[in-house]
């Protein structure tokens, strides 16, 4: 699998809203350069086809895979950063990847997710009482 990341993302109102978009619109945009989600996922995609496309949520924990999808606009990166992952091979991403960890300077996905995490943490402490 090929890991790209495409950075993190802030909510926004923006100067010049779309006057066609519904009034509770709520917008995004990349913090490196200002790109705005929907020009982004609309006009510039650069998501690969059959890539897997995910939500990484700041947790106590770190890095915390939110929703791992196909389509880019089944999302919204809130204030979160959104990573895509080429030549998955399988067949539910949001189950194979979902609430599962992320190194963000190793563009890596944890073997384990934040459930399992816990359940081990507890076990090491109640060993250590």
């Amino acid at each position: 699998m090929k890991i790209l990341y495409h950075g993190k993302w802030s909510v926004y109102i923006p100067a010049n809203r779309n006057p066609n978009a519904p009034p509770s619109t709520v917008y995004a945009r990349r913090e490196s350069d200002g790109m705005d989600w929907y020009d982004f996922i609309h006009n510039n995609s650069p998501f690969k086809k059959g890539s897997v496309i995910i939500t990484l949520v700041n947790t106590d924990m770190g890095l915390v895979i939110g929703a791992a999808v196909y389509e880019a606009d089944r999302l919204f990166p809130d204030y979160g950063h959104i990573v895509e992952i080429e030549e998955y091979t399988g067949k539910k991403p949001q189950k194979d990847f979902g609430n599962k960890f992320f190194d963000l300077e190793e563009l890596t996905v944890s073997s384990d997710t934040v459930n399992e995490r816990i359940i081990r943490l507890h076990k090491e402490a109640e060993k250590a009482c």
